[in-house]
């Protein structure tokens, strides 16, 4: 027997056995892993779900972005692409030109004082008026102006002050007359510098 070791004659059905036990493990191996991949866990079907779903919300959300669809037929309201959407828009933006903003709270009006003195009658100047008629009624710009509107929030009134003491009146910087200034800024009567 231990010649034919010497030979090589005897080992040749041991390495093809070897050989066969491999070959069989590896298909074995490759069969299970075919089966794991053909029978769906429970995460791949969660997964199927998850994709199904997705798909149908993005299908929804084109129909409802990209085409003209009905949002209440019986009042006909319609909705539009949000393409036509922001062309409509900024349209009406474009033919709406932004206008300055004007103040928030304005200042009350100064009161305007006449120091004029007051035109005295002379009946013998004027004519005298019709006996049934009366008297003409004074003209309703000479009534006396509304008192200025003091914000209690704009001003707040010391603490230790008495409640008896009234609050100054805030001040505030007329605007000058519209004759007196260019619109460049510089006085009307003075000729632009070259």
């Amino acid at each position: 027997m231990a010649k034919s070791y010497r030979n090589g004659k005897g080992s040749l059905p041991l390495v093809i056995a070897g050989l066969v036990i491999v070959l069989l493990f590896l298909g074995l191996a490759r069969f299970s892993a075919w089966q794991r991949q053909a029978i769906p866990t429970f995460d791949e079907e969660r997964r199927q779900t998850r994709l199904k779903n997705l798909a149908d919300l993005y299908a929804d959300n084109d129909k409802v972005l990209n085409h003209y669809h009905w949002i209440d037929r019986q009042k006909g309201v319609v909705g539009v692409p949000i393409e036509r959407a922001k062309q409509l828009i900024i349209a009406d933006l474009e033919a709406n030109k932004p206008h300055p903003a004007g103040l928030i709270n304005p200042p009350a009006p100064a009161p305007a004082t006449n120091n004029a003195p007051a035109p005295t009658a002379n009946p013998s100047a004027s004519p005298s008026p019709a006996a049934g008629l009366p008297p003409a009624s004074p003209a309703p710009a000479a009534a006396a102006p509304p008192a200025p509107v003091v914000n209690p929030q704009s001003v707040p009134a010391p603490a230790s002050a008495p409640p008896s003491q009234p609050t100054p009146a805030p001040q505030s910087n007329p605007a000058p007359p519209a004759g007196d200034a260019s619109p460049a800024g510089t006085p009307a009567s003075t000729p632009p510098p070259k």
